[in-house]
């Protein structure tokens, strides 16, 4: 903004050339990990809460530096603290004075996922309950309502055959589990299946096959936000696949028109249309 042509190297020495503030006396401290290379290497960050600086930055996030940097400060009276086990006994040998409280964003981040993981492990009945809505009103007709076939569930494609991410996700979390009962360690199933280990561990932590079945099963498309538009003018009786895919890109759809075809090929036999599933959360 001011015009200056300078490296970024020339700016970071000019900071780091800056004198520090003095640290001074610290009564509530923020304790919390950061990775330096992420899954490989890890510190430790202290924060005054207070004046809402960092003023120390330890090695690794074990127990032992924590407990050695709060003997050097016997002022401080509160520690608020990740829930990680190691800082809870850094603080108990460093400063027994100390009261230690876990902070707000932890806590949150905690029951949302404990939230997560009970709805996942149930979401066949959320799914189920979500799709299985009535029509809202039945075609003004003297012939009998007849209800089309329902639009593919999440587990099939559009030509009624499990989704080869299902078949997969089955697949591998069966295998994982056999491994498992045989006694085989992380690494061995890891070297076994030729899988990361992360993959491996969210497999083997699994309490059941829909857990794992939520992100293969619950996504969203590009469709979804016409598909109510789409079910009105199928029974409205526009059952030309051309038409409404103009119809849909004059309100701002960016896909094919092999997209809207294949939506609407359950619908060819029907003569109406029910009310578009809402998606499940």
């Amino acid at each position: 903004m001011l015009g200056l042509c300078v490296a970024k190297d020339t700016l970071l020495r000019l900071v780091r050339a800056t004198p520090e503030e003095p640290v001074g006396k610290i009564r509530v401290l923020g304790v919390d990990d950061f990775a330096l290379r992420k899954d490989d290497s890890y510190a430790t960050i202290l924060v005054d809460l207070e004046r809402r600086r960092p003023v120390d930055v330890l090695p690794g996030r074990d127990a032992e530096p924590l407990a050695a940097w709060l003997k050097g400060h016997p002022e401080v009276e509160i520690i608020c603290r990740d829930r990680a086990g190691a800082y809870a006994e850094g603080a108990r040998s460093g400063a027994p004075q100390t009261q230690q409280v876990a902070d707000a964003w932890h806590l949150w981040h905690n029951l949302g996922e404990a939230v997560e993981k009970t709805v996942s492990a149930h979401h066949a009945c959320v799914r189920t309950a979500f799709e299985n809505t009535a029509p809202a009103a039945p075609p003004t007709s003297d012939d009998i309502w007849q209800t089309p076939p329902p639009p593919p569930a999440g587990m099939l494609d559009v030509c009624g055959r499990e989704r080869r991410l299902v078949t997969r996700t089955t697949e591998r979390y069966t295998a994982v589990r056999q491994l498992l009962d045989d006694g085989s360690t992380l690494e061995n199933i890891c070297r076994t299946l030729r899988l990361d280990r992360s993959t491996v561990r969210r497999f083997a932590r699994a309490t059941s096959i829909d857990e794992l079945l939520v992100n293969a099963t619950n996504r969203f498309t590009i469709l979804d936000e016409y598909k109510p538009y789409l079910h009105q003018r199928w029974n409205e009786g526009c059952h030309n696949s051309a038409q409404l895919h103009h119809e849909i890109v004059a309100l701002g759809f960016a896909g094919s028109i092999q997209t809207v075809q294949r939506y609407l090929r359950p619908f060819k036999a029907a003569t109406a249309t029910p009310p578009a599933h809402r998606p499940p959360p």
